[in-house]
């Protein structure tokens, strides 16, 4: 093993890290680059929200003929963002996800207002600060229910290690 240096990307993820501030900054700007220009809806207009304020909750008919759209390729692609830097559209994509195996038009309109919506909110990124007078607990559950705690403040982290275990035992 090597030591390459600080990190700077992995896994489609742009990593700053600014010893300064003591903060790291998460980034997926060219992976959503990249869905937009696969997509091809890298040449559209932003919009400010993923979705219309007002939704409508169609099910579509098992006889309705589905738009030949990648519908689920697109989600796929998008639930990528979700896990790692873009937790604020959750919603929208478990939304789409449940019409992934028959969606309608609208359904397809939905999921390219949220394109345009990455599109829009490409620039934003996910920091971490340093913070000695916040609480940061770390938790390993080992498979034979172990607790290993590192990195909290000891008051807290004894607390939290009595409660995990009195939840187990139960």
């Amino acid at each position: 093993m090597t030591d390459m240096g600080p990190l700077h990307f992995c896994l489609g993820i742009q990593v700053f890290q600014d010893p300064t501030t003591k903060s790291i900054t998460l980034s997926q700007r060219s992976y959503i680059h990249s869905i937009l220009f696969k997509y091809h809806v890298d040449a559209c207009n932003g919009i400010d929200t993923p979705l219309p304020v007002a939704l409508k909750h169609i099910t579509p008919k098992t006889h309705e003929k589905t738009p030949s759209y990648p519908y689920t390729n697109v989600l796929d692609s998008i639930q990528y963002l979700v896990s790692c830097t873009r937790l604020y559209i959750c919603f929208t994509t478990n939304f789409l996800s449940r019409h992934m195996h028959n969606p309608s038009s609208l359904h397809v309109m939905y999921l390219k207002q949220l394109l345009r919506y990455l599109k829009r909110t490409n620039d934003l990124s996910l920091t971490y600060k340093y913070n000695p007078s916040n609480f940061f607990l770390f938790v390993y559950l080992t498979l034979i229910g172990e607790v290993i705690l590192a990195l909290g403040n000891q008051h807290q982290a004894t607390y939290f290690y009595l409660l995990l275990n009195s939840l187990m035992a139960k």
